[in-house]
């Protein structure tokens, strides 16, 4: 029962972090989209950007210690084995995932947030990079994610 749980807690943090990857860029961008006051679009987003941040961080404090019994109660750890193979290209590409996200989190998301709101002053060439930049890196971020989720699909078939 204990290894079941802890399955199923993995695959619920998995689907809430990429889940809410999709949310906002399928539902929550395209409808900022359509509010007129740009001041609002910002801060509408910019709250839901630091909740899903908080959701994000937390499902991977779950994710990287149940991802550790599930390889310890269900991996073929014999080496060369097909499931090595995968996990360890699964693993790349989450630490990936991880340095792309603290990256956007910690340094292009709050540039991005202060050319937009420089008080009157003109943003700088490096601020509108960061601005056009940040949801670029939220696209190649789920797009990884979705990846990772093939491959986790991947290993449960490859014992």
């Amino acid at each position: 029962m204990w290894p079941f749980l802890n399955v199923w807690l993995h695959i619920l943090a998995a689907v809430i972090w990429i889940g809410g990857m999709l949310f906002l860029s399928l539902i929550a961008v395209p409808v900022l989209r359509g509010v007129d006051a740009p001041l609002l679009r910002r801060d509408l987003f910019r709250a839901m950007a630091l909740r899903f941040r908080r959701l994000v961080w937390l499902c991977f404090a779950v994710l990287v210690p149940t991802g550790i019994v599930n390889l310890l109660y269900y991996g073929n750890t014999t080496a060369g084995s097909p499931y090595m193979k995968v996990l360890h290209i699964k693993l790349g590409l989450v630490v990936f995932l991880v340095i792309m996200g603290l990256v956007h989190d910690f340094v292009i998301g709050p540039r991005a947030a202060r050319a937009l709101s420089r008080d009157g002053l003109p943003p700088t060439g490096a601020d509108l990079f960061m601005v056009a930049l940040a949801p670029w890196i939220g696209r190649f971020n789920l797009l990884l994610g979705i990846v990772i989720l093939t491959l986790a699909a991947a290993l449960t078939r490859s014992h």
